[in-house]
């Protein structure tokens, strides 16, 4: 499915998700793209705007836990240091297609 966002980008996957901003997580749609990762905030929470990360500035993707026991998230550590912590349902579904596309680009 082409995406509105860049011409000739196609939607790879997409699903609710949880970006954690400050202290508190906000609710959304995270999506994978043939060009970027992307947040989306639920149409009544704006609390700090959508995210996109061009893959190119991706470094790399890492797993991680909720409250030390719950597998349900992803770190993503861009090129200049900076991380994003994204809480999604299939962490490692999410992890696998991420990479591979990284990897595709490589």
């Amino acid at each position: 499915m082409l995406d509105s966002g860049l011409l000739g980008e196609v939607t790879l996957h997409s699903s609710s998700a949880s970006l954690w901003r400050s202290v508190e997580p906000v609710p959304g749609t995270l999506t994978l793209t043939s060009a970027r990762l992307k947040f989306e905030p639920s149409a009544s929470l704006v609390q700090g705007g959508a995210l996109s990360i061009p893959l190119a500035d991706i470094r790399r993707v890492e797993l991680g836990m909720t409250a030390f026991v719950v597998p349900n998230r992803l770190v993503v550590i861009r090129r200049d240091g900076r991380k994003h912590e994204i809480v999604v349902g299939d962490r490692d579904g999410w992890a696998g297609r991420i990479r591979a596309v990284l990897q595709m680009r490589a």
